[in-house]
């Protein structure tokens, strides 16, 4: 793993990571999500099965659900290496990494097209949540914590965006 890297997953964990109520921050009780209204499916660390059951990842829903912390990072970091965060300029790969965390790869590369610039990037990232909830109701529930996400990587990134 490279130091970019190490600096940058603490944030993806501490955005994915569910804990039992009571626990936060107590790697025994991370909690394991089943939630029907995500298209991932089962999701722990936010490693989900609906990404990660085909090549070439092959995961099933009882290995997700046993991932520890150094597996979840293990598979952060295939995921930075085979998206080629590691060679975007710093900022961009983190906001790239982040996209593709929450809403896959696929619509990471689609705003990457249409805005190379980091703060293009988390606006325009913004403005996808807002057409997903409108495709897609059922996902309002998510949409202001998407959209905090988003500026707390702005800040974490000390881009502005506001």
């Amino acid at each position: 793993m490279t130091p970019r890297f190490k600096a940058f997953v603490p944030f993806i964990i501490g955005h994915e990571v569910a804990y039992q109520k009571g626990h936060y921050g107590d790697e025994k009780h991370v909690l394991t999500e089943h939630d029907p209204d995500d298209p991932g499916g089962t999701t722990r660390y936010g490693i989900d099965y609906g990404e990660h059951k085909e090549k070439p990842w092959n995961m099933t829903q009882q290995q997700i659900d046993r991932l520890t912390l150094q597996d979840a990072q293990e598979l952060y970091f295939r995921h930075w290496t085979r998206n080629g965060c590691e060679q975007m300029p710093e900022k961009l790969g983190e906001a790239f990494m982040n996209c593709a965390t929450m809403s896959g790869k696929g619509q990471a590369k689609l705003i990457l097209a249409r805005q190379p610039d980091v703060k293009g990037y988390l606006l325009d990232a913004i403005a996808v949540f807002d057409k997903i909830v409108a495709r897609r109701p059922t996902s309002a529930k998510y949409l202001s914590g998407w959209k905090a996400r988003i500026y707390d990587l702005a800040n974490f990134l000390k881009v502005a965006i506001i």
